[in-house]
């Protein structure tokens, strides 16, 4: 059955049987700007028993004849059809159908990997697999393989395609918000080569982990991508002024709530930038320059275009590009450049291997990335110096975690438990100047200590010796940061501070 909508080229059709998917005319592949394959040992398991139930209810039951595995979505190049949407349903079955008949693999597929991840994920498939499904069970998913069926989307659009990819709903993994992201910024790039370059560049910022010094192993997962979205990017940019009566973490939201936050500010209001270029602004470390120019003329040695970025006066690394955190972003290659400079600069403060910030590499292991601080306590600690660094880079960074410590520490003692909003409502939604403002509003370093000293003064009678649990704990490491001894009294901080200050 074809259903053809000449408007916009669509041709949908609901294919029978694993085989007969790639008995169409032209290759199937998987284009570089698609994510890593992501299915899990969760996900195979959930496939296998869906497919052993649906076997033994049809024929217990005498059911339909039909396993339906949702909607596939292909945009036709000319010369082969790439998997929009599907690909994570589609490369688990040719994995499985691998496993299941070595000697019959589909002609027409035309899947490659490079990403690590997939490679990873596919070999961990392959031996699940095998391991998992027994001889006798072989012929029940050959059989069944024969009897899936799929609604298969054509469109020679791939603006189009890109529209149903933000819209559809893959069985399995769901898409994020950042995956959608993806896809969204990648068909503002005008041209396959940027759009590839662009893909390349985002899948190796999905490598990047967090590095939380004494607490890395427990923490390996953390995905750096994940982490800048979730709690730095977004609220670094919405929590402005004051923030209403309570300040919004994007993990109060529910999960439909959340993708539609980023979406909106790293989607729709994003702004399209005219010509090759992507905008610059106003920053301490712009002072000349005011946007990035994008060459599509340079060719790779094999007759491809390629983007090539020049702006004058800096490095050709993504830190050192002159975006400021709470500037617009500019739909396209700006989203990815933007994400890709705050990306590496997020994992290179967690992963401090520069000399020049021992110190404050040392004083995050002793009480900031110390295993016993809470969670709650490192975010905000991250999202501020984070915000700092954006600011004024690596002058006074140290002096600025010292002072920002000091008013973390005072909360700590306060609060037997440091709950979510405890620092933020403090120090956001009920300070006389919101302290992100305060450090994004400072033109020096030495501006925005002074603004901050009335506060550190007024927050130091908060520290007194507590005999017990977390806050005991929380003292034991910060004295022996500052050299002090068990019985030294923590209410002289405020004089343990300045002395440090003094001596860096």
């Amino acid at each position: 059955m074809g259903i053809y909508m000449s408007e916009n080229q669509l041709k949908v059709e609901n294919i029978r049987g694993f085989e007969s998917l790639w008995s169409m005319n032209k290759p199937i592949v998987i284009p570089d700007f698609q994510r890593a394959y992501a299915w899990t040992e969760k996900n195979l398991m959930k496939l296998i028993e869906d497919f052993r139930s649906f076997s033994q209810n049809r024929q217990k039951h005498d059911l339909a004849d039909v396993y339906f595995m949702g909607a596939i979505l292909l945009f036709d190049n000319g010369e082969t059809f790439e998997v929009i949407d599907g690909q994570q349903r589609l490369t688990t079955l040719v994995i499985l159908n691998y496993v299941l008949n070595k000697d019959n693999f589909p002609e027409k597929c035309k899947f490659s990997f490079t990403s690590p991840i997939s490679i990873e994920l596919i070999n961990k498939a392959k031996i699940f697999f095998a391991n998992e499904i027994n001889e006798s069970e072989k012929n029940i998913l050959r059989e069944l393989l024969t009897k899936l069926e799929f609604t298969v989307t054509v469109t020679e659009n791939q603006d189009d395609a890109f529209i149903f990819f933000d819209t559809q709903n893959s069985r399995g993994v769901k898409l994020k918000a950042t995956e959608l992201l993806k896809a969204h910024h990648l068909r503002e790039i005008n041209g396959i080569s940027g759009q590839n370059e662009a893909a390349k560049r985002w899948e190796s910022l999905e490598l990047l982990r967090m590095n939380y010094g004494t607490e890395a192993q427990s923490n390996s997962e953390l995905k750096v991508i994940d982490q800048l979205f979730d709690h730095y990017l977004y609220h670094s940019r919405v929590w402005v002024g004051k923030v209403g009566k309570r300040v919004e973490f994007l993990d109060d939201f529910i999960e439909y709530e959340q993708r539609d936050a980023l979406m909106q500010e790293f989607g729709s209001k994003t702004i399209k930038c005219p010509d090759n270029s992507v905008r610059l602004y106003p920053h301490g470390s712009n002072q000349h320059v005011h946007s990035i120019e994008i060459d599509m003329r340079a060719q790779n040695g094999q007759g491809e275009y390629l983007p090539e970025y020049r702006y004058r006066a800096f490095k050709h690394t993504p830190l050192s590009i002159p975006f400021s955190l709470r500037q617009p972003v500019d739909k396209g290659m700006g989203y990815f450049l933007f994400v890709e400079k705050y990306a590496q600069l997020l994992q290179y403060l967690t992963n401090v291997s520069d000399n020049y910030l021992k110190e404050f590499d040392a004083f995050n292991s002793a009480i900031m990335f110390h295993p016993h601080n809470s969670k709650y306590a490192r975010r905000f600690y991250m999202l501020c110096i984070l915000s700092y660094f954006d600011k004024f880079g690596e002058n006074g960074l140290i002096k600025f975690a010292l002072y920002l410590e000091f008013l973390i520490g005072a909360v700590r003692l306060e609060n037997d438990r440091l709950a979510k909003n405890s620092l933020t409502n403090v120090y956001l939604r009920d300070a006389d100047v919101n302290l992100l403002d305060m450090i994004f509003n400072a033109y020096t370093p030495e501006q925005l200590f002074e603004w901050m000293m009335p506060l550190i003064k007024k927050q130091s009678i908060k520290y007194q010796n507590k005999g017990k649990g977390v806050q005991k704990s929380y003292l034991d490491n910060m004295r022996r940061y500052y050299g002090k001894g068990d019985n030294d009294d923590a209410s002289s901080k405020l004089t343990w501070l300045n002395e440090k200050v003094k001596s860096l």
